[in-house]
């Protein structure tokens, strides 16, 4: 060993400095100034002053205050079919920033669903805010969305990991509801949704008892 002498640095790689917008392949990047627009169990989902939206993955995370300011560096991967920061580091910002959804975001229903899916299935794609309809479920472990119209055995709404308890999704279980939030990836059946947003689809509600009442009666 005493024979082997280095004779240069080593030279570690440096972070491309990016807005989440201009992420479009997989890479090492920095994006300083985001906060948190959502989060569930498996990390949050940040956005920046580009107006795009990114998910992140960190085991364990404490990010779940929506619009906590943050320098987040690190491995950008893709994950069924979505961009998203693999356990990177993070510096947290002094302040907050005011979190302002899209104010009509585009609802999928039916069809619609499908091509969203196959959308994570023909490429790699930023997280997108949007507006679902359909059942909500729990079998027990995890928070589902049934999909109206659709087979539910290749396309179903997943809410992951211990979504935000404020949303309080107990009290809508088997229902028809309204559901607001973050698109992250697409696979093995279940649409990665992030919610921000749950109501009861009073609408829906209101067909259904249409149907009942109209429902012929015999003689």
């Amino acid at each position: 060993m005493a024979d082997i002498q280095l004779t240069e640095e080593i030279v570690e790689p440096e972070a491309e400095v990016v807005t989440i917008a201009q992420i479009e392949k997989t890479g090492l990047y920095k994006v300083e100034n985001a906060w948190v627009a959502g989060f569930n169990g498996n990390g949050p989902v940040l956005t920046d002053a580009s107006g795009a939206y990114i998910n992140t993955y960190i085991h364990q995370h404490n990010y779940k205050t929506i619009g906590q300011k943050l320098t987040v560096e690190g491995v950008v991967t893709v994950r069924q079919g979505g961009f998203q920061f693999e356990g990177p580091t993070v510096t947290v910002l002094d302040g907050t920033e005011e979190v302002v959804y899209p104010e009509n975001p585009t609802v999928y229903e039916g069809e619609a669903v499908v091509a969203l899916c196959e959308k994570f299935l023909s490429g790699a794609h930023l997280a997108e805010y949007a507006a679902f309809k359909g059942v909500l479920e729990y079998d027990g472990t995890y928070y589902n969305l049934v999909f109206a119209g659709i087979d539910g055995n290749k396309y179903k709404g997943s809410l992951s990991k211990t979504p935000d308890a404020s949303l309080n999704l107990a009290a809508l279980s088997g229902s028809a509801v309204v559901l607001n939030g973050f698109v992250v990836d697409y696979g093995g059946q279940y649409l990665s949704i992030v919610p921000t947003s749950v109501v009861e689809d009073k609408d829906a509600v209101v067909l259904a008892a249409d149907a009942i009442n109209n429902v012929p009666k015999e003689g």
